[in-house]
């Protein structure tokens, strides 16, 4: 089950595709990741990003186990945004 926490207004307002939150301890961490979870997509893709790809099955698989994780997370945050928006502009 995913909790949502209301971002906080710089993290609306500078994250528009809502990808970051802080999590209970106050780290900026990807929605839906841990902030070790986190740390290591970041590596991650940024190995992806300098090098074309990623070298070995098993960072390519982790790359993607993480970012579905996230993005999944980060649809529903989406997702409940818009279903507030709409109920308020039918109020």
């Amino acid at each position: 089950m995913i909790r949502l926490i209301e971002p906080k207004r710089e993290e609306t307002t500078e994250d528009f595709f809502r990808a970051w939150t802080t999590d209970a301890f106050g780290y900026r961490v990807r929605v839906g990741l841990t902030k070790k979870e986190t740390e290591e997509y970041e590596r991650l893709r940024h190995l992806r990003i300098s090098n074309g790809r990623l070298s070995g099955n098993a960072m390519r698989v982790r790359f993607l186990q993480l970012r579905d994780k996230h993005e999944a997370a980060r649809r529903v945050v989406v997702d409940a945004e818009a279903e507030r928006r709409s109920a308020r502009s039918k109020a």
